[in-house]
């Protein structure tokens, strides 16, 4: 209330654009996202099969690292896999408001402009919380992508040193 048409339409392009910004970031979000399941896909199973495929090593002085290294690595990348698969998943998207629900909101006072960029608030409100779980997820993929190759790594290299 209070507030004039030129202002409110001013908010709602404000809303608008902001709006645009964090849908824009949910999609690059997904994107490292698929990357991530991609680099994942291929990585440390290939370290694995290559760890696998050579067998145990010689027996030196890290040797324990050979079968050590091999399951907690497989264990770190299953755990980055589910981050990554968990944070690639659709979310629950929130998207600007119906048709039906502005008509009904319509019948508050002030313009409609400021009905509707308060409806984009809210759905930025969500979107803002959506990326941030997402993002959390994210790195702690990418943390355990790193941990699984090193320990794949050591295993390739434990036993043979």
């Amino acid at each position: 209330t209070g507030v004039g048409k030129e202002k409110a339409q001013i908010l709602l392009r404000y809303a608008q654009e902001k709006y645009g910004l964090f849908a824009h970031d949910g999609e690059c979000l997904d994107a490292k996202a698929d990357l991530l399941v991609k680099y994942l896909g291929l990585v440390p199973p290939a370290l694995a099969a290559l760890v696998a495929y050579l067998g145990p090593g010689r027996g030196g002085q890290l040797a324990w690292l050979d079968v050590g290294g091999l399951v907690l690595g497989i264990g770190t990348w299953i755990a980055a896999m589910y981050f990554a698969l968990w944070a690639g998943k659709p979310g629950d998207m929130t998207y600007p408001p119906t048709m039906k629900n502005l008509l009904q909101a319509a019948h508050a006072d002030g313009p409609i402009e400021m009905v509707l960029a308060l409806k984009y608030e809210q759905s930025i409100a969500a979107l803002k919380e959506l990326g941030n779980m997402k993002g959390d997820k994210l790195n702690w993929g990418y943390r355990l992508m790193a941990m699984s190759v090193v320990l794949l790594f050591l295993s390739l290299i434990g036993g043979r040193i």
